[in-house]
């Protein structure tokens, strides 16, 4: 910064600063700093707890723009961390038949940490509704498993309806544990819900059926004298039995299939004949059990 100086009496005196001009420069700068985004820390919401016969059943909601992947810890008489659904949901379940005091906060994909809620569990001297949770595991082709556990003062015996795309019933065991393996036939949503001995009836725990689109991977091709072979693999939750489907301005492949074997792999010889042109572009394409075609794949001849 150059200083402007004055003569007076022989010496060179500085300029006094404008205080005004650097009181607005201040000020503008606190403008700027207060307009920046501050990102807002997790909060927990609706946050429960009640003590179901062996077990502490803890449920409540992340608020946050990112709830679905922020962790919300538990620390005091149990501890670990709760299962938080993409919605922000959570669930906390502890094998605990006392009471007893936890603490609860969320730490979100940022850093930031929610304010910590304490929660004081103590069984109670009346009947509590159940609590339902719910795994869906998918198996071969369309065979899938629902299991779940209803935590309950008497869990044994109760029956589950499970509804979606699924209509089926099925009956806990003594431990509150159940399972069913269905052929299913459409992707989707399934509930569960249940009523204890009393007839208070459970939260509806919810799950999906999903699965991943197909993908045609690792695809070579060889020529052995007039034999051209193609040979690829599939990846996909149950790729057994398959069908892959060639397409191609070549006659030799067009509307030729390959069965996919247990371990993905598929594999297509076709004889071409001494007179056609070995340059050709090759599509392929396989649809899983659900009715889910995989992207276009391309192979060129040359």
């Amino acid at each position: 910064m150059l200083s402007i100086f004055k003569r007076r009496f022989g010496r060179a005196v500085p300029s006094r600063p404008n205080v005004a001009s650097q009181r607005l420069n201040v000020r503008l700068g606190l403008l700027r700093l207060e307009g920046r985004d501050v990102p807002a820390a997790p909060a927990l919401s609706g946050v429960s707890g009640r003590v179901l016969g062996d077990y502490w059943v803890v449920t409540g909601q992340v608020v946050d723009d990112d709830a679905g992947n922020t962790q919300v810890n538990v620390s005091g008489s149990a501890s670990g961390s709760a299962t938080v659904a993409a919605d922000g949901s959570f669930s906390f379940i502890s094998q605990h038949s006392g009471s007893g005091t936890i603490t609860l906060q969320a730490t979100d994909t940022k850093g930031l940490n929610s304010l910590p809620q304490v929660l004081n569990l103590a069984p109670m001297p009346y009947n509590l509704p159940p609590y339902i949770v719910l795994q869906i595991t998918p198996g071969e082709r369309r065979m899938v498993t629902i299991a779940g556990e209803v935590f309950d003062e008497h869990p044994g015996g109760l029956t589950v309806t499970l509804g979606g795309v699924v209509n089926v019933s099925t009956t806990t065991d003594e431990h509150g544990l159940f399972s069913v393996t269905l052929d299913v036939s459409h992707l989707g949503n399934v509930s569960g819900l249940t009523h204890d001995a009393e007839g208070l009836a459970s939260n509806l725990a919810l799950g999906a059926i999903t699965t991943l689109k197909p993908e045609i991977l690792n695809l070579t091709w060889s020529l052995i004298g007039d034999t051209c072979t193609i040979r690829g693999q599939v990846n996909d939750e149950s790729p057994e039995g398959l069908v892959v489907v060639f397409d191609s301005s070549m006659a030799a492949f067009a509307g030729m299939t390959a069965t996919v074997d247990a371990g993905g792999w598929f594999e297509l010889s076709e004889t071409i004949p001494m007179d056609q042109t070995l340059w050709a572009t090759i599509t392929l394409q396989v649809t899983d059990w659900w009715g889910i075609s995989s992207d276009l794949f391309s192979v060129n001849l040359v």
